[in-house]
């Protein structure tokens, strides 16, 4: 043979990634091969495909197919020869630059046809292929063939939710799955029923899949397709001809996908119409083309000249695609098995869990054709299996109630500490005496099965013992925050009607409710028992009343009965292994249920109850000593609390940490791990419905963590479920509404119908929650939370309804208009409201956030209202949220923004901009007017003590909210007059100067 040719590279050479390396063929040949059979076999294919006698000087040690075959202790040759008593093995190695996939299928087919004499017709040469495209490439056809593929694949790139952009590594992995023979043949006739090819099939039913999994169908995708499939001429061309076709998907979710498989066909028709003038691919690992889809072949086994011949697995398709699917056919053209080829972005959980839904949507299409995309059928008996796996287990615990379990402690530790606050400490013995005489009082004043009392005690020992009694009484505890608006309070008392409202010394009546102060009767307890009621309350009587923010501008009560209680402080214990911790902090307020986590976990085990007051949660040097001083050993709270408390250096945190309420943020783990590395941390989830929590998760804060923390588990007898639009299990990676049922569903709303309650699709006669959350279960087991179906949001662990904001702005003389929605992240989230106002009664901001302050909780107060002359809205005429304008930050009013006069004022103002994260504010603007609330006048107060070493309690904040005012305040209480001045004077004269002066003014200063 002569020397090895040299040819010009062609257009799809070029797009030959740099590093696509070598394709390998191995031929497996059994029985008793003639070796020099075999010999004149690889010459001929040689000889026949002038394309293998190539030369590329960028590919090392490639030199052309050589005439002989090489023995196999000569490494790196291009051919090469294992001999064995059964028969031998034969490798071919060839660069990417001389074949592809497809041309390795006819170089095997080829071979055994040599080997067995057949006389073949002459191949289209690859050098004649790429003088044809030159020729095509510069005929009248080709400016009207370039305009066509102008502006194609322009779509965003496919971005599933579960893909990991911070995966790392190279390569590309595969799954594989066979597909059935009557699967096939069902393909096969539905494709003949549509009129058309199975490609276009394959390819639609791909795309609808992955349009499914990312909830809409506008994405750029790529072919890889081979023109030889439509050019009979080049069928035994050797060469690289496989090349990407850039693909616009624009699919809806509605349409029927008979609808979507014409459409798409004719897309694909008209694509190989104008193939020959497609760009170049893009660069090799360019996301645009993160999914692909490409055809290939089957190779048969075959016997020729007395030997057995198998092939090896092909190489695969050009790795250009982030996820890819390969079909590939059999000999008769049915897709028989299907391959998705992923980077590591896309985990092998991932693709192998697509490709399972893939099966099962191509299973069904032949009778489901007609419906719509959103309902194909995509999980399939495994994957349903495996998402009712995540339910929690069954676990019988038995019907006697919290309030018996914690009265047993009194008998078994008598002694033992069970409840310390900074008004009383109580062993189990004086604390089940105390809510057993409170207990006969309230039964005596009337109060006994599905009773409610109120409770408007702030958080202390007295209201511990107080709910413990109102439960063993046989009632329903109601608690309310003293802090609320007498507005918001009265209103929830006319709606549950208690029997009583407790309270620290109140008497009298109050929205119609007779209030009693707990000092008042104090001295009269003694008279009653020490001993526990005779009846206690039955599982299936109502344990406490919760208000939550209510949508149709009304709070609304959840009833939560005995066993849905008991199931949760058992299943929580032991999925949060709160058996082991001996000191639980109640530092969440109970009028959400966040705290319930701590108060039923301790008592229910015989630990001990330490309950912070308001200053130890307001300030994080107190909020450190309180958990070093109560010898803390676990904390639920909500975390952009806990994140505003540890802004100090000197932060404790206990063993055992449950985060609950929001989303914890990965900043917020990587600090806490980085403060408290030997801490447990739990993630956990639940609505009020749901009695506090049903999934949790115990991040590994040493390994790299996501942006959203998943929820593995569910809780003993809960059960969960993410549903999609049709009430169907929700394909993994698809968003669904999250639905929560079980042992802990609460009965129902107060005085409401319970909407939200709907019929289990999976079990007959079983009730489901709706949460309104979007979640999606993930490839490796769990779910992720994914935003709310509705306006709801979660701030500082209390649910807001917009909608019961926007209903008091609506209440509120000048407004004719008005929507509240969220803006921010993480602990900054806050409601901006944007108001369109009656004529002449614009400029009524400053009055509406003081009417809105008298009926609402702090919590839900707008941080900002915007007028504006009309609200933008849809085409379907709703309010377009994304395009209400950003607020400006309010300033004080009738002030014009002054500088600081003093040191101290530029350091306060410095500070306040910083927790703000916005520039230093004028000496007379508002903190809170700017944007200020509760979570960051704690990083404020923080910061403030640390600079000035001053102890000041946070309310100071509150009542003189300017740098100047605050100035004036603190300058009160130095002992030394001008030291404040002084050490602000210095910390203003240091952030001046350049970090090499300040080190030397450091190492020179005093110690």
């Amino acid at each position: 043979m002569s020397a090895p040719d040299a040819f010009a590279l062609s257009a799809e050479q070029r797009a030959v990634p740099p590093d696509a390396g070598m394709l390998q063929l191995t031929v497996n040949i059994a029985g008793q091969p003639d070796m020099a059979r075999l010999r004149v076999a690889v010459d001929m294919l040689a000889a026949r495909h002038t394309q293998l006698r190539a030369r590329f000087g960028a590919v090392d040690g490639y030199r052309g197919l050589r005439q002989w075959i090489a023995p196999p202790a000569e490494a790196g040759e291009t051919l090469s020869i294992h001999e064995a008593p059964q028969g031998c093995q034969l490798v071919l190695r060839l660069p990417a630059l001389v074949a592809d996939r497809r041309s390795m299928e006819i170089l095997y087919r080829d071979l055994v046809r040599l080997y067995d004499g057949a006389a073949l017709d002459e191949p289209l040469q690859y050098a004649e292929f790429v003088e044809w495209r030159r020729d095509i490439e510069q005929n009248e056809e080709a400016q009207a063939g370039r305009a066509y593929w102008a502006g194609a694949g322009r779509q965003p790139a496919l971005r599933l939710a579960y893909r990991d952009g911070a995966a790392a590594g190279a390569g590309r992995a595969a799954q594989s799955r066979e597909l059935s023979a009557p699967v096939a043949a069902s393909l096969g006739r539905l494709a003949e029923a549509f009129g058309v090819p199975l490609v276009a099939l394959l390819q639609a039913a791909w795309w609808a899949l992955l349009a499914r999994i990312q909830g809409h169908g506008t994405f750029s995708a790529g072919w890889q397709h081979d023109c030889r499939r439509d050019y009979a001429v080049m069928d035994d061309a050797v060469g690289v001809f496989e090349k990407i076709l850039p693909l616009d998907i624009g699919l809806s979710l509605d349409e029927p996908f008979g609808d979507w498989l014409s459409r798409c066909a004719a897309m694909l028709e008209q694509h190989v119409e104008a193939q020959e003038f497609a760009p170049v691919a893009a660069p090799h690992g360019d996301a645009h083309f993160s999914a692909g889809f490409a055809l290939g072949e089957l190779p048969a086994g075959a016997q020729a000249g007395g030997a057995s011949f198998a092939c090896g697995p092909l190489p695969a398709s050009a790795d250009i695609f982030e996820l890819a699917l390969m079909v590939e056919l059999d000999q008769a053209g049915a897709a028989r098995r299907l391959s998705v080829r992923h980077a590591p972005c896309y985990g092998a959980a991932a693709a192998s869990r697509l490709l399972e839904q893939l099966a099962t949507l191509l299973a069904g299409l032949e009778v489901c054709a007609a419906q719509a995309i959103s309902a194909l059928p995509l999980v399939g008996v495994d994957e349903r299996e495996a998402l009712l796996a995540l339910n929690g287990p069954a676990v019988r615990y038995g019907a006697r109630t919290l309030p018996e379990r914690i009265g047993d402690w009194a008998r078994l530790t008598p002694g033992a500490p069970a409840l310390q606050a900074r008004d009383m400490q109580l062993d189990y013995a004086q604390l089940d005496e105390r809510v057993n005489r409170l207990a006969h009082w309230l039964r005596a004043q009337g109060v006994g099965s599905e009773s409610i009392v109120a409770l408007a005690l702030p958080r202390s020992g007295e209201l511990v013992v107080a709910l413990l009694a109102v439960m063993r009484a046989g009632g329903a505890y109601l608690p309310l925050e003293p802090e609320w608006p007498a507005a918001r309070t009265e209103a929830i008392l006319g709606d549950a009607r208690p029997v009583l409202l407790l309270t620290p010394g109140e008497e009298g009546r109050r929205g119609g409710v007779r209030c009693v102060s707990l000092a008042a009767i104090a001295p009269q307890l003694q008279a009653w028992p020490a001993t526990a009621p005779e009846q206690q309350p039955d599982a299936t009587q109502a344990a406490y009343v919760l208000y939550t923010s209510g949508s149709t501008g009304a709070p609304k009560g959840v009833v939560v009965e005995h066993r849905h209680l008991l199931n949760y402080a058992l299943a929580a214990s032991e999925q949060l292994g709160l058996d082991g911790a001996r000191r639980f902090a109640l530092s969440s307020a109970l009028a959400a249920d966040l705290g319930n986590t701590a108060l039923f976990g301790a008592l229910l085990h015989g630990a001990c109850l330490v309950v912070a007051d308001a200053q130890d949660m307001q300030a994080p040097a107190a909020f450190a000593r309180f958990i070093r001083d109560g010898r803390i050993d676990c904390l639920k709270i909500v975390p952009s609390h806990l994140d505003a408390l540890l802004d100090e250096h000197d932060a404790a945190l206990p063993a055992t940490i449950v985060l609950g309420g929001e989303a914890a943020p990965r900043r917020l783990l990587q600090r806490i791990h980085a403060l408290a590395p030997a801490s447990r941390v739990f993630n956990h989830y639940g609505p009020t419905e749901t009695t506090v929590g049903v999934m949790t998760h115990a991040p590994d804060l040493a390994a790299p963590l996501p942006a959203v923390l998943p929820l593995t588990r569910v809780l003993a007898n809960c059960r969960v479920l993410v549903l999609d639009s049709h009430g169907a299990l929700a394909a993994t990676g698809s968003l669904g509404e999250l639905h929560v049922g079980g042992a802990q569903l609460c009965r129902s709303y107060l005085n409401r119908p319970g909407a939200l309650f709907v019929a289990d699709p999976l079990l007959a006669g079983e009730k489901l929650y709706r949460t309104g959350d979007l979640a999606r279960y993930l490839p490796d087991g769990g779910l992720e939370l994914a935003g709310r179906a509705d306006h709801q949001v979660k701030l500082r662990g209390f649910r807001v309804e917009p909608g019961e904001v926007e209903a008091a702005l609506l209440a509120l003389p000048g407004v004719r208009q008005a929507v509240v929605a969220p803006r921010g992240e993480d602990g900054g989230r806050h409601l901006v409201a944007w108001v369109v106002a009656h004529e002449g009664q614009q400029g009524q901001e400053e009055a509406w956030h003081a009417a809105l302050r008298a009926c609402l909780p702090e919590v839900m107060l707008p941080a900002a209202i915007v007028v504006l002359p009309q609200l933008p809205r849809l085409g379907n005429g709703k309010v377009d949220l994304r395009a209400l304008p950003a607020p400006r930050p309010r300033q004080a009013p009738q002030l014009p923004r002054t500088g600081p006069v003093s040191a101290l004022e530029w350091l306060l103002a410095y500070l306040m901009g910083e927790v703000l994260e916005q520039d230093a504010p004028g000496a007379d603007e508002d903190f809170f007017a700017l944007g200020g609330h509760s979570l960051l006048v704690i990083k404020l107060v923080g910061r403030i003590r640390k600079a000035l070493q001053l102890e000041f309690a946070p309310g100071l904040v509150f009542d003189h909210a300017t740098p100047a005012a605050l100035a004036r305040a603190l300058s009160a209480l130095e002992g030394e007059a001008g030291r404040l001045e002084q050490v602000a004077g210095l910390r203003r004269q240091l952030a001046g100067m350049t970090p090499e002066a300040r080190a030397a003014l450091r190492q020179g200063a005093p110690a």
